[in-house]
């Protein structure tokens, strides 16, 4: 069996986006983190937590993982939770897992998670614009998600749509200013689109945000599939 450590082949054909249940939280009032009421896989955030060396690197963003019946995590493929010390995936269990997660998509298109582990799958192996339907398919569920709307104004900037990718990144602002990912992906935009003083300006106060808030960074790895141990 091989590791997974290069770009994958192209998987199973992605399943068709159904329209969420759930109309958009009003994004002034949203707040990034949990969403309430949500449940909790509490062995694999109990895990989360062991595994982690130092505190400061977990954030309410993601310090658990969630339950639902249905939905499966990274450890019924893994054994374990995805980043576990000496555990690195292979390329057949990460596609036993998207199989899994395709099935939950299509069993309960009202939940935003099976879309957001999907995309971020497709971001980890430089599918950029394969993951965009399934972020925004997660944002359609729950606009507040604030880690899924980094992680698709990255996959838009990758893809080349940088106004979409601005407006994306607004939004995220909104949702955390203190954040430095944004601020960061802001930066790399503007540099691309000519604008130096802006991306220098972006890139001071993502400096600022980092120190100030030096876990959130390194947070914004720790739900990956294909996080290395």
């Amino acid at each position: 069996m091989r590791r997974i450590n290069a770009t994958l082949p192209l998987v199973l054909s992605l399943i068709a986006i159904v329209p969420a249940a759930r109309a958009q939280q009003d994004l002034a009032n949203a707040k990034p983190g949990r969403a309430p009421n949500q449940p909790i896989d509490e062995e694999y955030t109990k895990k989360i937590k062991e595994y982690t060396t130092e505190p400061f690197f977990l954030s309410p963003l993601v310090d658990y993982m969630p339950a639902r019946a249905g939905v499966p995590t990274p450890k019924a493929v893994l054994g374990d939770i995805a980043g576990a010390p000496g555990k690195l995936p292979y390329a057949e269990e990460v596609y036993q897992y998207m199989r899994m997660l395709e099935k939950a998509m299509a069993a309960d298109p009202s939940y935003e998670e099976p879309f957001f582990f999907y995309g971020n799958l497709l971001v980890d192996d430089g599918r950029y614009e394969d993951a965009i339907p399934y972020l925004r398919e997660a944002l359609k569920i729950r606009s507040d998600y604030m880690t899924a709307r980094v992680l698709l104004a990255r996959a838009l900037m990758q893809s080349r749509q940088l106004p979409a990718a601005l407006a994306e990144l607004d939004q995220a602002v909104r949702l955390d200013p203190r954040h430095p990912q944004p601020h960061i992906l802001l930066s790399q935009i503007y540099f691309r689109m000519g604008q130096e003083e802006h991306a220098r300006q972006e890139k001071e106060l993502s400096l600022r945000l980092r120190r100030e808030n030096p876990h959130a960074l390194e947070a914004e790895q720790g739900r990956s599939f294909l996080a290395k141990p």
